[in-house]
């Protein structure tokens, strides 16, 4: 106790002491937040994955795709293989100008559910490509996942099933992980999803703010139409999923769901390198501005004060030589260990326990990416994807 009361009260200054006394503060507020968001990704949607009385909804898939010719025949695969493939009405690759092979794949397949739609000359990118395959697709029910997705095989019938036993249901985004992390990038990539899909299910279950992912997402038809789709922001390259969840949830008595299900979940690929990772994350970053609510700035400036904080204080005692070093070193030490809870408990929750293989290197590098990618959110720059350069 003694060490205690002259490391804080004697060697701190009131300056020091308050600012110090914040973060703690602050911190506890986090871990909260992280336990809640813990709890809630126990809960599990009603899927009933069993057969049905009634007609099950039929699907449209879509699939923007760009130059992706090295995953997109793996991904159709996938779907062809789902255990209900009955339900599917059809498969629209959604061919944005692509100048690889990517037309050729779908064609080579030779399957009457699959056709290759190629946008016209007047209109390219995500959101456009969503608007003209909801215009073509034939079911009133139309789910969305990236060319270099791998679905589970019941996520047809779970997304199908949700729709079919609630009819005030109109928008569903559920779990996306990395398709087996290997190497510390992978496995940082593979932390960061897990983060990001808990606060998703936390945020929508509890109806405080909305996300999403385009990789597992599905909405109904007359739903996209009556809010107009991406009308309003059809300026920002980014943001096809969070913008439209954002204006479904404010439908009137309508119901939007996050499948906190094993059955719904989506395997993506990672990024390769850490520039591949940086242009994807601030291509993320343009629209956090637009779409994030008062609740989900709070808490994503929370998380930025903690890890901005912790290397001021570093800085600020390296450079006076100040006692502030031990107590900035435990202030660390004590979120490494609530994150490591917090991600270990969704790790067993959702079969990903080797994620956590690299997480001492991994928790160094998120608290200098949190602070980078919250001065990026603030000042947004452009970015290169899939050979465009985007504002």
């Amino acid at each position: 106790m003694e060490y205690w009361e002259k490391l804080i009260f004697n060697s701190l200054s009131p300056t020091e002491f308050f600012f110090v006394s914040l973060w703690v503060v602050l911190f506890l507020v986090y871990a909260l937040i992280l336990f809640r968001a813990l709890k809630t990704a126990g809960y599990t949607s009603q899927s009933d994955i069993q057969t049905t009385k009634q007609t099950s909804a039929k699907i449209s898939i879509l699939i923007p795709a760009r130059n992706e010719e090295e995953h997109l025949k793996k991904c159709l695969e996938a779907i062809l293989n789902q255990h209900d493939i009955h339900l599917i009405e059809e498969v629209l690759v959604l061919n944005d100008h692509s100048t690889d092979n990517t037309k050729k794949i779908v064609e080579n397949l030779q399957n009457p559910l699959i056709r290759c739609l190629s946008l016209p000359d007047s209109i390219t990118g995500k959101k456009a490509a969503i608007t003209y395959g909801v215009k073509q697709s034939k079911a009133s029910v139309i789910a969305l996942t990236d060319a270099d997705c791998i679905p589970e095989k019941n996520w047809i019938k779970t997304i199908s099933n949700q729709y079919t036993n609630s009819s005030t249901l109109i928008f569903t985004t559920g779990p996306v992980c990395i398709q087996n992390p290997k190497n510390v990038l992978e496995r940082f990539q593979s932390l960061d999803f897990m983060a990001n899909m808990a606060m998703t299910a936390w945020g929508i279950r509890h109806k405080l703010f909305y996300l999403a992912n385009g990789a597992n997402m599905s909405f109904r038809k007359t739903s996209f139409d009556e809010v107009g789709g991406y009308e309003g922001n059809n300026h920002i390259a980014s943001g096809d999923d969070v913008f439209l969840v954002k204006i479904m949830a404010g439908l009137k008595n309508k119901t939007v769901m996050f499948l906190n299900d094993s059955h719904a979940v989506v395997a993506t690929t990672p990024q390769k390198t850490w520039s591949e990772l940086w242009e994807q994350r601030k291509r993320w970053a343009t629209k956090s501005k637009v779409y994030a609510s008062g609740i989900l700035w709070s808490f994503q400036a929370l998380v930025f004060i903690l890890a901005a904080g912790i290397m001021v204080f570093l800085l600020y005692s390296m450079i006076f030589k100040n006692p502030v070093i031990q107590i900035s070193l435990y202030l660390l030490i004590s979120k490494a260990v609530v994150d490591y809870c917090f991600l270990s408990g969704l790790s067993k929750k959702w079969n990903l326990r080797c994620a956590l293989t690299y997480f001492p290197l991994s928790f160094i590098t998120y608290q200098i990416y949190i602070i980078m990618m919250g001065l990026m959110a603030l000042f947004p720059s452009s970015y290169s994807w899939k050979g465009r350069k985007q504002q």
